[in-house]
């Protein structure tokens, strides 16, 4: 059950010189002519949260020193999780003549998709360090925990955006559908206050796996130690989504040519 998708990611991780080369090519392209580039990216994000963060902690009665960082890292992890998987699910559509033309692994494309998304976030962490200068963390051992929850969150949100990629090329109405639903998860997901502040919905938060993708890698920018359950949840999370998207793949990996 397992060779399929495993022979598949092999020789998508093999094309990883390809994958690099696509990603940065686009990124320029996509910034060429602007004078700070990507930057532009972090300038928005570190606008809107400290504006945010300012109406927050009057809202809240809390001070700035502890709402800020948590509303613009959580702010920062969000736009990561919400991007990759709603262009993620498109990675497959959007090189329709690639999979028409080549013969190139199906992991190939949410590879692809996903690769430019880690570079928007890599350098997005500079506002992280731009934001440690005034509000430094509150024990620095707790970032190392960062390194783990990173390596976790990227297996997570890859198996994600490669079961939706496969699943959006046969139903149209699947990428729609999670543009839909991504608001409605950003209100049910710990980026503007703790799970504690909702206790009636702190429910809904728990049954949220996007909540476990933000505290996983919140925390530790937060110079916090993430609880066990978030890497256990992660963990299941991950297991769960291989087990499917094996599956999936080998019983759809020669329709999907036909599908796009």
């Amino acid at each position: 059950m397992f060779k399929t998708l495993n022979k598949d990611l092999l020789a998508g991780c093999l094309m990883w010189r390809v994958i690099m080369f696509i990603s940065w090519t686009d990124l320029r392209a996509k910034y060429r002519r602007t004078l700070l580039g990507p930057l532009w990216i972090v300038i928005g994000l570190a606008a809107g949260s400290i504006g945010l963060g300012l109406l927050w902690s009057v809202l809240w009665d809390m001070p700035t020193e502890e709402i800020l960082p948590r509303i613009t890292i959580g702010f920062l992890v969000w736009i990561f999780i919400s991007t990759s998987i709603i262009e993620g699910s498109n990675s497959i559509l959007s090189e329709e003549a690639l999979v028409k033309n080549l013969c190139l692994p199906i992991s190939f494309y949410p590879m692809l998709s996903m690769t430019k998304q880690i570079i928007n976030f890599f350098h997005s962490l500079l506002i992280v360090l731009f934001l440690y200068l005034f509000y430094p963390p509150e024990n620095m051992m707790n970032l190392l925990w960062f390194f783990p929850a990173i390596i976790l969150t990227l297996v997570n949100i890859f198996l994600i955006i490669f079961c939706s990629a496969i699943l959006s090329a046969r139903f149209r109405d699947i990428p729609p559908f999670i543009s839909a639903v991504m608001p409605m998860l950003f209100f049910l997901s710990p980026v503007l206050f703790r799970i504690q502040q909702a206790e009636s919905l702190s429910w809904l938060m728990w049954l949220n796996p996007l909540t476990y993708v933000i505290t996983i890698l919140r925390d530790p920018l937060l110079g916090h130690r993430p609880e066990l359950i978030f890497f256990i949840g992660m963990g299941s999370l991950a297991i769960i989504l291989y087990f499917f998207l094996a599956i999936l793949l080998k019983k759809k990996i020669n329709n999907i040519v036909y599908w796009v």
